[in-house]
């Protein structure tokens, strides 16, 4: 049986690959003053690796601290 933790990612995989096939078309990104163009699936790329950085980021402080507190009690 597959765990529920690999089937959710493969879900997200093949979501996140429809929705880049769907969009090739350029866009203007602005960000503060820096504008530039580019084709929106590497914009979508780009924020699906950031928002996993973040969340991997994320989980190893909560771990982090979690073994932390129970070293101390």
């Amino acid at each position: 049986m597959i765990p529920v933790r690999l089937t959710l990612l493969l879900l997200s995989v093949v979501t996140l690959l429809l929705i880049i096939l769907g969009n090739p078309e350029p866009v203007a990104v602005h960000f503060l003053f820096w504008t530039e163009t580019f084709e929106l699936y590497k914009v979508i790329i780009a924020s699906a690796a950031f928002g996993v950085a973040v969340a991997l980021l994320y989980t190893s402080q909560a771990r982090s601290l979690r073994r932390l507190r129970s070293r101390w009690k």
